[in-house]
């Protein structure tokens, strides 16, 4: 194999640990969370609406659980994860608050795991009631279904705020963020995984119906081109075959 063949296949085997990691610290870390506030069965029992969970599981991975935020001193930024090409240029525009903050809007959290290896961003599932899961092969559309959405960041140095001077180093939908979501019934399911039956490209779709949302290299065209990535991933047995 070739120099450049090498480095590529080291960097997806180092990618997948660090997803790995990060997908079992998530899965431990809701149980807990779960334990602690009593909230088993139906998230909306607990926190009647998307924002107010999100706030309280960042603020319980912030306060109990040694993470870290990331950008503690902004109130509004402008994050370039991507580097395409947008209305705005070469980033993509959120809107970020510390995680004790008290402004309830569409806040969008990142919080650095305790061991440094990866970001988790926390944000409020928008498009609740918009699509359908799979159970016993049947689709079915339960009410408030998306509760966050959680986006892994494999590579913290690709997190850059725009204000930073002379960023390079980008993250890509794909292959260094990876989605999931945590649902109103307290499932953890990573986009594009089969037990989603429908969704656009930002919502939760299966793979095997919509193949072309996991090619990262047409990422410039089109921002979610990636974003199905985690659900093919494992479908390969946690192996990166793009």
């Amino acid at each position: 194999m070739t120099m450049p063949t090498l480095i590529s296949n080291y960097k997806k085997k180092k990618n997948i640990v660090i997803l790995q990691k990060a997908y079992s610290d998530i899965q431990r870390l809701f149980l807990e969370f779960q334990s602690d506030t009593g909230c088993y069965d139906y998230l909306n029992d607990c926190f009647p609406n998307e924002n107010q969970f999100r706030d309280e599981f960042a603020k319980y991975l912030y306060n109990k659980r040694g993470f870290r935020d990331r950008f503690s001193n902004a109130t509004q930024i402008e994050v370039n994860l991507l580097g395409q090409k947008t209305s705005q240029g070469n980033l993509w525009l959120i809107e970020y608050n510390p995680i004790n903050s008290t402004t309830n809007t569409n806040k969008y959290n990142m919080l650095i795991a305790p061991n440094g290896l990866y970001i988790l961003g926390l944000s409020a599932g928008v498009r609740d009631n918009n699509y359908q899961l799979r159970t016993n092969g049947k689709a079915f559309n339960p009410p408030n279904y998306f509760r966050a959405k959680i986006d892994i960041y494999t590579d913290p140095s690709k997190v850059n705020n725009v204000r930073d001077k002379n960023i390079r180093k980008v993250s890509t939908i794909g292959r260094e963020i990876f989605y999931l979501y945590i649902t109103s019934y307290g499932q953890i399911i990573p986009n594009g995984s089969t037990i989603c039956k429908e969704g656009g490209s930002s919502g939760c779709g299966d793979i095997k119906n919509n193949p072309s949302l996991c090619d990262p290299n047409n990422d410039i065209q089109n921002l979610n081109n990636g974003s199905y990535c985690f659900g093919k991933i494992i479908s390969d047995g946690w192996q990166i075959k793009y």
